[in-house]
């Protein structure tokens, strides 16, 4: 298989107190594509009919933490072992 792109959408900006768009003047938005408010640091999701706040799987983060910190204990160890060989 050769590598491909896939492009599930594009990035928008603007402020809170702008309207987000729904289509532009060329396409319409495609689902996937990101708005983000420059003066709050909101982020929008676009699911093919209205702008939706990313929900958070905190559960999830705090798994990926833990990993992370195995990760760098395990790098670590590695880097130890190679240093008395």
């Amino acid at each position: 298989m050769t590598v491909q792109k896939i492009t599930y959408g594009s990035r928008y900006i603007g402020f809170a107190a702008d309207d987000k768009p729904v289509t532009t003047s060329d396409e319409t938005i495609v689902v996937g594509s990101e708005f983000v408010e420059l003066d709050t640091g909101k982020r929008y999701c676009w699911d093919g009919s209205r702008w939706n706040t990313p929900q958070i799987d905190y559960a999830m983060l705090e798994r990926l933490d833990a990993i992370v910190a195995e990760l760098k204990s395990l790098k670590e160890f590695h880097m130890a072992f190679a240093a008395r060989l």
